[in-house]
């Protein structure tokens, strides 16, 4: 398992949110090293927390989903069940907005590289950003 995760963040990094940000500031192995902390860390201290295994398991795919090197739309369906749960504003534009993933596919066919531009970046992970401060600024007034 760890193997195929480590050949995986090295070779295959497309449209993550924190794992590419990261990578602004370190290489490769580094960044894994601290995601997988993270990812650790961040279960561990979720695990001491929530008591009921479904939001446990939600909570632990939505990690999943955000630390992940590579963000492919079917990724995301782990998430759907959850959905009829509990509705999470910015998981559920994140759900729909993953389609600019294939906006890599043009440059790919033509040139072979496998980038993802900027403006997909932008339209696939700004109304998901902006919603999830949205929400944590309602849930801070709320309390």
């Amino acid at each position: 398992l760890m193997e195929s995760l480590s050949a995986m963040s090295h070779r295959t990094t497309a449209n993550g949110l924190i794992y590419t940000a990261l990578l602004t500031i370190g290489s490769a192995t580094i960044v894994s090293l601290i995601i997988g902390a993270l990812w650790v860390a961040c279960l561990l201290w979720w695990a001491k927390r929530e008591h009921d295994l479904m939001r446990y398991c939600f909570g632990g795919f939505i990690l999943s989903v955000m630390l992940a090197p590579t963000l492919h739309p079917w990724y995301l369906l782990w998430l759907l069940p959850f959905f009829c749960f509990w509705r999470i504003p910015a998981l559920l534009v994140l759900s729909g907005t993953v389609v600019f993933t294939y906006a890599v596919w043009p440059g790919y066919l033509s040139g072979g590289a496998w980038t993802m531009p900027t403006w997909a970046r932008v339209a696939q992970y700004g109304p998901v950003v902006v919603l999830a401060l949205w929400e944590l600024r309602r849930l801070k007034v709320a309390s």
